[in-house]
């Protein structure tokens, strides 16, 4: 019989400046900008003095101020290929402290709890740790993608999601974030008490994301859920559809936005966000089955990285799950 449990989610993203025209892949005007890049003496240079700063990140131990003064000096250099590429120039790089987002929560407007179901006061489940499974889902448009973000640090044990990012992207071909998809998963076994007809699902979480990217970068994270078919409400449906959701089953809802859409329109801007809360679902269940759930974070379609250099940093700590069981309203 396997125990029931909540998921994990890690990551949270976030942006510097305004939100700007979404470049595509195989957009032309980047590949000449990245054709261009390869080819010039300064930015070689400064790739060169870019690249060990960036090896030599660690969590949220990292050279900022090194690489601000480094994109600063070199802030001519850049403007001037984005020019020559055709694309407008960069902003002038912010001194403004970068925007630390929280999470947007979606609320169903319907809820079973309450109204047709009252709390059942006996067979409640917590689980706090050594989750059922880890779980990635990813899309590219280009099928020859990398995944993006290193995972070392990540343990179900200890209910721990981390990804992390130091690829140059120096092809718009390659420098997709979503979609991306991370998190824990768990099997609920559903008491056998002929008096349960619902079942309330929630879970404790902390994530922290400390971040830069480049020119044009974009960065949306979303807190996302999915629930097997015999977990079902008009409250969960009311829930927004996550991207992707047709693989591997359907049914993906997204639980909040952990940043909004956001973009870099500077040669150079920071990422930020960090959450310590809970977020619920709720659903009817048939006592004795089994209900599977994932939980976790993503990047939707759309996002990347910029073209001059990234880091991205991202925890998830899944502190505990809770399940409650409610009966027929009297």
């Amino acid at each position: 019989m396997r125990k029931f449990t909540l998921l994990a989610i890690a990551c949270s993203f976030s942006a510097f400046t305004s939100v700007m025209a979404q470049r595509e892949p195989g957009d032309p005007q980047a590949e000449r900008f990245a054709s261009l890049s390869r080819a010039d003496a300064g930015f070689k240079k400064f790739q060169s003095e870019l690249s060990p700063l960036i090896a030599n990140s660690r969590g949220k131990t990292n050279s900022r101020a090194s690489v601000v003064a480094l994109f600063q000096r070199n802030s001519k250099l850049i403007s001037e290929l984005y020019r020559k590429a055709g694309m407008p120039e960069p902003q002038r790089i912010s001194p403004a402290p970068a925007i630390v987002y929280k999470p947007y929560y979606f609320t169903a407007k319907t809820s079973i709890i309450g109204k047709k179901a009252m709390l059942l006061q006996r067979n409640t489940f917590t689980k706090s740790r050594d989750y059922d499974f880890s779980w990635r889902r990813s899309q590219f448009s280009n099928g020859n993608m990398p995944m993006p973000f290193d995972t070392a640090g990540s343990s179900k044990l200890i209910g721990k999601q981390v990804i992390t990012s130091t690829n140059y992207c120096n092809s718009p071909n390659y420098c997709y974030l979503g979609i991306y998809q991370r998190g824990f998963g768990e099997f609920i076994t559903i008491p056998s008490d002929p008096q349960i007809i619902a079942a309330k699902v929630t879970f404790d979480y902390t994530f922290d994301y400390d971040a830069w990217d480049s020119y044009q970068a974009q960065s949306e994270v979303e807190l996302l859920v999915r629930a097997s078919e015999n977990f079902k409400s008009d409250a969960y449906n009311e829930l927004p559809d996550a991207p992707g959701g047709v693989n591997p089953l359907g049914r993906w809802k997204k639980l909040a936005t952990l940043m909004p859409r956001d973009s870099v329109t500077s040669a150079y801007g920071e990422f930020h966000a960090a959450a310590n809360g809970s977020a619920t679902i709720e659903g009817y269940v048939t006592p004795g089955s089994e209900v599977e759930l994932r939980f976790g974070f993503g990047f939707p379609p759309g996002t990347h990285r910029g073209l001059t250099g990234n880091y991205h940093y991202a925890e998830f700590f899944l502190k505990k799950i809770t399940v409650t069981y409610y009966k027929t309203a009297q």
